[in-house]
């Protein structure tokens, strides 16, 4: 029966249709499903899944699957638009002929976006004359928009992080948790994983899992895999091992990885190792301190023992076997503390009785006029007083130099202050000094005074004192301390403090108005720095400020520079010549030089006149020998709430390091994503719009009052149609900024496995859980493992939200970041993000 079906369908039907009445009589499904398959067949269609299964058939209100989408497709250019045939013969009326039109009118094939994508690049965004002249009006304009800015936007997706989209006309769907692999790993696996431990290193298991496997390989599983690999020995560690490990941690500190590679152990066998070793010490010497301060207290006195060794003494005479007796202690211990304590108060009376001599005595035998008019002084001094306290007064006060009157020795101290004199006097008398916030201004002139004097142990306690409690008032100062330090090799301490902070903060002392202090090797160790973060224009503007103060060109009559005179310039161009050569002028935009440094021309070489001429009018490339190359940027743009040091304690944290790196170290660039005074303060949709699926961020937070700073870093990506997340690498922190280069913060690290970063409730703000909401205000510690402020709710001043990129080589840095193909654009190097 079923031949003679295909038989009278090959040979006398015209249509479906005519077909029907003549077998009204079968009234069997498969029949029925045989059928229209042989028409389908008949009629050229694809062997697409186009008839579902019986018992699969798809509800009216259920979404539309892939295989209706191709049904959809191949019917519509079989029959074109005959609605109530195709819903009746290809979907057996589980979808209504309006419901069909509908979707074919939102339903654009792959010919047709590539239609659309053709239309827009001639025409932009003209949707009417699109759906006009290139659709014929069968798609309305406001689903060409949609579907435009939904292919546009698949298009800029990160790759696994949104699960791809199997059909351009389903919406986004949440991405499916990928199940680990446990099968052998295949050669193209094992080069990939050697290919990403070799660039990023085999402490960043966690990112090579997402990057390179997509997370089909757990984070042990890559790392045992890697053991094996890399075939490190995980034998007993032997004595000479022991002994390698501390050399090579005296030559590289803790820098695991380094001594990892010397040594073909790995990083946390080593970090074990040396723990343990070292608690073993630790503990030894704990055994032994204890020891010695049980035998020390045995064998002499505390304070609290003297009031009742007098009573006993009192009590029993010098019957020293008695008292030892009553107090534990020994006989000859008892006796050398006595003996000590007799000495001591004898001392101690000697010592107020030479004090006394700077207030009361009559008997002086110097006279010191210091000061100049208005404020002049005469101070009396005993000569047997300043030669024992002072190597200075030893020579003048001697016989082949002090002239006598009546048995009295004039001398005069023009260039010390009354004030200063009598600090610095009444240290010589009573061996004392009280440095009062008072006394700040007074510092300086006092260390130059003491080292005129040759009082060393004066100038050692006033430098360790600035150093240890000064520390704002020596930064304020710092341009004015290094000058001063510099002439006096008594204050080479000062100085290097001076100079470390000084590169290291480089930008901030640049912009000083002090500059014109600075001294000029100083200056140009900082200009020959690769790690100034300024604009090397500014520098330019910084360079001239100071070399007009070096030559006296600041006056008021000097501003405007058309009333220069050739013996100005060429007086500036002296005091610049050892400066300009580090000047990198072929960064500075045409705009810049001609405003700013064609003004100055004249100081200029004539050689370097004509090449910067050649560069910015003809576009030719500069000669190599006076290309410098660019600077190193930490950030793009330079962040209003903390400083570079900041970003280099941020920076150690990421990479969990028990030391902080230096500046030149850090392994990360940040880019500015958002920034709330400027892109809007506590609108997340704003936040999302400029962080979703950018990567690895900080985010920066300043509350209103104070001088706090927290913020958070998010290892993973902010989307907002995500509401939590959960990664383990995540951490919430606190800064305090106090104008201070040795500024400390507090980080605060997840306590275990839960959901971290995220949106939080329908409003979908990003959040660190409630540990740091900045939006709402609120930082209450719970799934942290510590609490950073004090207080739980604050008013948010300001926010930056930093993406973190790992630096490609040491030469990095950021010229243009152009928003439409995302791409960074650098000297010598292009990062695609």
């Amino acid at each position: 029966m079923f031949k003679g079906m295909i038989y009278y369908f090959k040979n006398k039907c015209n249509g479906f249709q005519t077909m029907t009445p003549s077998l009204s009589h079968f009234r069997s499904s498969k029949i029925t499903h045989s059928l229209i398959r042989l028409k389908q067949i008949s009629s050229g269609v694809s062997k697409s899944k186009i008839v579902p299964k019986k018992g699969q058939l798809k509800r009216k209100g259920d979404l539309w699957t892939d295989d209706e989408f191709k049904t959809l497709e191949n019917a519509v250019k079989l029959h074109g638009k005959d609605w109530n045939y195709i819903s009746k013969n290809y979907f057996f009326d589980n979808r209504t002929p309006a419901a069909i039109s509908i979707k074919w009118r939102c339903y654009l094939t792959k010919d047709d976006l590539k239609t659309l994508e053709y239309a827009v690049s001639k025409h932009g965004k003209n949707w009417d004359y699109i759906s006009k002249e290139y659709f014929n009006n069968n798609r309305a304009p406001k689903i060409l928009s949609a579907k435009w800015e939904r292919f546009k936007n698949e298009l800029k997706k990160p790759k696994n992080i949104v699960s791809k989209l199997k059909d351009r006309n389903n919406t986004i769907r949440e991405p499916k948790k990928i199940k680990c692999s446990r099968n052998h790993w295949t050669d193209k696996e094992i080069r990939t994983l050697k290919k990403a431990v070799k660039e990023y290193g085999h402490h960043n298991l966690e990112f090579i899992s997402k990057k390179y496997f997509q997370d089909s390989r757990s984070v042990s599983a890559i790392s045992s895999k890697w053991r094996t690999l890399n075939s490190c020995s995980r034998n007993r560690w032997t004595e000479n091992e022991d002994k390698l490990l501390f050399d090579l941690i005296k030559k590289h500190g803790m820098e695991w990885k380094k001594i990892s590679k010397l040594m073909n152990r790995t990083c946390d066998s080593i970090s074990k190792r040396y723990d343990k070793i070292t608690r073993k010490q630790r503990e030894k010497n704990t055994e032994l301190q204890t020891r010695l301060t049980r035998q020390y207290r045995k064998n002499h006195l505390m304070y609290k023992d003297y009031d009742k060794l007098q009573k006993l003494v009192d009590k029993y005479g010098k019957d020293w076997t008695q008292i030892a007796k009553i107090m534990n202690r020994s006989k000859d211990s008892l006796e050398k503390s006595v003996e000590k304590s007799l000495e001591k108060s004898l001392e101690s009376s000697f010592l107020r009785d030479i004090r006394q001599l700077f207030h009361e005595a009559d008997d002086y035998n110097v006279l010191i006029e210091v000061g100049q008019e208005p404020t002049i002084k005469t101070f009396k001094a005993h000569s047997v007083i300043l030669r024992a306290r002072s190597a200075y007064f030893r020579a003048a006060l001697s016989t082949n130099w002090a002239k006598t009157n009546d048995g009295i020795i004039k001398m005069n101290k023009p260039n010390i202050t009354p004030d200063v004199f009598h600090v610095i006097l009444k240290f010589m008398y009573t061996g004392t000094i009280v440095l009062s916030d008072n006394m700040l201004p007074h510092y300086l002139d006092i260390l130059v005074a003491a080292d005129e004097l040759a009082l060393i142990d004066l100038i050692d306690y006033i430098v360790e004192y600035i150093l240890k409690k000064e520390m704002f008032w020596f930064r304020r100062n710092l341009v004015k301390i290094h000058r001063i330090s510099s002439q006096h090799e008594a204050f080479h301490k000062l100085k290097t403090s001076c100079e470390e902070i000084i590169q290291k903060d480089a930008p901030t002392f640049l912009r000083s108005k002090d500059i014109g202090n600075l001294e000029e090797n100083i200056l140009i160790k900082l200009l020959k720095s690769d790690n100034l973060d300024l604009k090397e224009i500014e520098i330019w503007n910084q360079i001239i400020k100071w070399g007009k103060v070096q030559c006296s060109l600041n006056g008021n009559d000097k501003e405007n520079i058309e009333d220069w005179t050739n013996e100005d310039f060429e007086m500036l161009k002296l005091s610049l010549t050892n400066c300009l050569s580090h000047i990198r002028f072929f960064l500075i935009s045409g705009a810049d030089y001609h405003d700013k440094i064609r003004p100055f021309k004249k100081i200029l070489s004539k050689e370097l006149k004509n090449e910067l001429r050649e560069f910015y009018i003809a576009g030719r490339k500069p000669n190599r020998l006076n290309l410098l190359s660019p600077r190193l940027k930490y950030a793009d743009e330079e962040s209003l709430l903390i400083k570079l040091n900041h970003f280099t304690l941020i920076s150690s944290w990421i990479d969990r390091k028990k030391q902080n790196y230096q500046p030149e170290q850090i392994p990360y660039v940040f880019k500015l994503l958002y920034r709330g005074s400027r892109d809007g303060l506590k609108e997340a949709d704003k936040f999302y719009q400029k962080c979703n699926y950018q990567g690895p961020t900080i985010v920066i937070v300043k509350p209103f009052g104070g001088n706090q700073i927290i913020g958070g870093y998010n290892a993973d990506i902010w989307n907002k149609n995500q509401k939590y997340d959960t990664v383990t690498n995540s951490f919430i922190f606190s800064l305090v900024i106090n104008n201070n280069e040795n500024d400390t913060g507090i980080c605060s690290r997840v306590k275990s496995n839960v959901n971290k970063v995220g949106c939080a409730g329908q409003e979908k703000l990003p959040w660190f859980g409630n540990d740091l909401n900045w939006i709402k205000g609120v930082c209450k510690q719970q799934i942290y493992e510590r609490k950073i402020v004090d207080f739980e709710k604050f008013n948010t001043e300001d926010v930056e939200v930093y993406k973190v990129l790992l630096k490609v080589n040491n030469n990095i840095f950021f010229d243009e970041f152009n928003e439409d193909d995302n791409t960074t654009t650098i000297f010598n190097h292009e990062i695609i993000e």
